[in-house]
């Protein structure tokens, strides 16, 4: 394989795309592993389309072409209102969650999370993830929660997490956590 063209991608990085896919440059064709090519880019997430990859060859050598059609990878939810309060007034309460699952077209997700119930109860988090860290199947990502409880308490929780791909459909994990509780 002496090339890969991408065709399709308007937001995802050519570079991520490839990179999923698995196949390098100046290797010996095996349908094997072009087989796998479709089920690897839709196991992201982010295409509403991924076609079996063609080959081609010419002059210059042979190679591939990758056709994605990039789907819809954000994804913006919320409802708002205004409740009674505990002392009189109003309160905001509502629900917004906010997924982005191919930020700036380099397969990185961000997850923000917000919910405030009539109870005068608040949930945020927030979670990042980076994709293949060093060009390495590692997965890291970080996240913050928080709950916060009328005036009884507010519970905190960081938290860092590991993911290295072993397989195709095999990966090892680890988290660190630390959780607080403010009375």
């Amino acid at each position: 394989i002496d090339r890969i063209v991408v065709q399709g991608n308007t937001e995802t990085s050519e570079h991520v795309i490839v990179r999923e896919a698995r196949v390098r440059l100046h290797e010996r064709y095996d349908q094997e592993q072009v087989a796998k090519i479709v089920p690897r880019l839709n196991r992201m997430n982010i295409f509403s389309d991924v076609r079996e990859p063609e080959v081609f060859s010419g002059p210059a050598g042979g190679g591939l072409t990758i056709t994605v059609k990039e789907g819809n990878t954000n994804t913006f939810d919320g409802v708002a209102g205004l409740a009674p309060g505990n002392g009189g007034g109003s309160v905001v309460t509502g629900l917004v969650n906010v997924s982005m699952r191919d930020l700036f077209g380099t397969a990185r997700k961000l997850n923000v999370h917000w919910q405030r119930d009539a109870g005068n109860g608040q949930d945020l988090g927030f979670q990042y993830v980076e994709p293949w860290v060093l060009d390495f199947p590692l997965d890291l990502s970080v996240g913050f929660d928080q709950r916060q409880q009328d005036t009884t308490y507010v519970q905190r929780t960081e938290n860092l997490q590991a993911d290295v791909l072993i397989t195709e459909s095999f990966s090892i994990g680890g988290r660190i956590a630390f959780e607080t509780v403010i009375p």
